[in-house]
């Protein structure tokens, strides 16, 4: 069964923003007094949330890093790429753009293909009219009927 972990990603980039908002806005950090790592509050929620190994969720942030949306793992740092997947709506939506486009070229080709068939035909058509024009030429030429 191949499961679809973009949810997840997207969790761990929304998760990220809301820890260097705070971070940014100067908020007192909740984490100090445990010396808890954003990664590893990060780790928990998505054990908590989403029952996910840890293997799982080493791959979540390995992907992530593979695609330039974070820039390192521990510590664990939002890219710029990263900001900007998220305020595109992420990977569901990323995925959604990707369907949507892949149905509308569908689309083209099949208008596309109809057109070929269509100007295949009436150029088929106007051959027939030449022929039956050049034949009745040539019927007129030996017959006076």
């Amino acid at each position: 069964m191949k499961k679809d972990y973009d949810i997840e990603l997207d969790f761990i980039i929304d998760e990220l923003v809301i820890a260097y908002e705070n971070y940014f806005k100067q908020f007192i950090d909740h984490l100090a007094p445990s010396h808890e790592t954003t990664k590893g509050v990060i780790t928990q929620k998505l054990k908590d949330k989403f029952d996910l190994k840890d293997w799982e969720i080493q791959l979540l942030f390995e992907n992530l890093l593979s695609n330039g949306h974070i820039s390192g793992i521990d510590p664990l740092i939002i890219s710029y790429q990263g900001l900007i997947l998220i305020n595109n709506g992420g990977y569901i939506q990323q995925k959604k753009d990707k369907l949507s486009e892949k149905r509308r070229i569908i689309r083209n080709d099949r208008l596309l293909a109809n057109g070929t068939v269509v100007l295949a035909i009436g150029t088929i058509g106007l051959l027939i009219w030449e022929i039956l024009i050049h034949w009745n030429e040539f019927i007129n030429l030996f017959c006076d009927c």
